[in-house]
């Protein structure tokens, strides 16, 4: 419990099964490198050139992201009815939940930031 008190976001690759629609997505995935790797691999940079590209501006948004009052009053009871230990669990989760919203160009959380950080955050405790 200590150790996972210092981890902001906790990740599972087990936690659920992939939906159908990402099953699908993993066999075309592996068709189309097996096709053509290069055309693979050159399509993965091309994302992750973009996705390099959103991280920089979401930097740029978080300055102005905000959680209001009622906002870190979920996040916090959320946290309480997780029975979580310390207040690390409540931060994080405001950090979470104001990068979710920067990562979507905006600087407003809602509901589904919230959501997202409950998820991320709370929840795997």
């Amino acid at each position: 419990a200590h150790f996972l008190d210092r981890i902001a976001v906790v990740l599972s690759a087990d936690s659920n099964p992939l939906s159908l629609e990402q099953r699908i997505d993993a066999v075309e995935s592996s068709i189309k490198y097996r096709e053509s790797p290069k055309d693979f691999v050159s399509d993965i940079f091309s994302e992750t050139d973009q996705m390099a590209t959103n991280i920089i501006l979401a930097r740029e948004y978080l300055k102005d992201v905000e959680l209001d009052k009622s906002q870190v009053e979920y996040l916090v009871s959320e946290a309480v009815r997780a029975d979580t230990q310390g207040h690390r669990c409540d931060l994080y989760a405001c950090q979470v939940a104001r990068a979710a919203a920067a990562l979507e160009g905006r600087d407003y959380v809602t509901k589904e930031d919230l959501k997202t950080a409950v998820q991320l955050v709370i929840l795997p405790l």
